[in-house]
């Protein structure tokens, strides 16, 4: 699989974190740069809501993760 060029230079940055054992949440805003057709970046700016999950080497790691994304793009495909 190849690399996903679809987003530059995110930021997500926790207000909150909620913790029940092995299971958390962060929630907070994030800001996202998203190239367009024109050759351009156009920033999105959002709430995000991760959630992580304590694996067997006692890590954390984000098993889901959702974006409301708040800019709308036309006609755009990721390359998945």
């Amino acid at each position: 699989m190849g690399k996903c060029k679809a987003w530059w230079n995110i930021a997500a940055n926790p207000d909150e974190i909620q913790n029940w054992g092995d299971v958390a949440l962060a929630i907070g805003p994030y800001e996202l740069q998203v190239p367009t057709k024109a050759s351009t970046l156009e920033v999105d700016r959002g709430k995000y809501v991760d959630h992580w999950r304590r694996i067997s080497d006692g890590q954390f790691r984000v098993t889901v993760s959702m974006w409301d994304v708040a800019i709308v793009l036309v006609d755009y495909k990721l390359p998945i």
